[in-house]
């Protein structure tokens, strides 16, 4: 989890927050953020899941053992993306095209449908 996303988390637990989950299809780099969000915020509940956003059925897996560690969700941070092929546009495969639309669109609009539908379900809490 290099850059913006565990950046966004350090943040998230250095401003309060109690329970995050964190996701990413790299998994030893999710361990190494909680590792270090827990080194400076030992009461911080982290779960670490391995997801694939460019799969529909990793989406809803991560939502729901979200939902079971910690009850619902209230906000979530989808900043998934990869930059693509290191070449010209001449030269780029079609394949190598819809890997990037996969995980930076379609994918990040996959986790917030997902997200939203889960928070639809859940009961409005309402703050002091």
């Amino acid at each position: 989890m290099p850059g913006i996303g565990r950046y966004t988390a350090l943040a998230l637990a250095k401003y309060g927050v109690k329970q995050l989950a964190l996701a990413d299809i790299n998994l030893e780099a999710m361990r190494t953020t909680a590792d270090e969000i827990k080194k400076k915020h030992s009461d911080l509940e982290i779960k670490v899941l391995k997801l694939d956003v460019s799969k529909e059925t990793s989406i809803e897996q991560a939502i729901d053992e979200t939902v079971a560690q910690f009850g619902r969700i209230d906000f979530a941070v989808n900043n998934a993306g990869i930059a693509g092929a290191n070449k010209p546009t001449v030269e780029v495969e079609m394949g190598d095209w819809q890997k990037l639309l996969d995980v930076n669109l379609t994918g990040v609009w996959l986790c917030q449908r997902a997200e939203i539908r889960q928070m639809l379900k859940q009961e409005v809490v309402q703050s002091e």
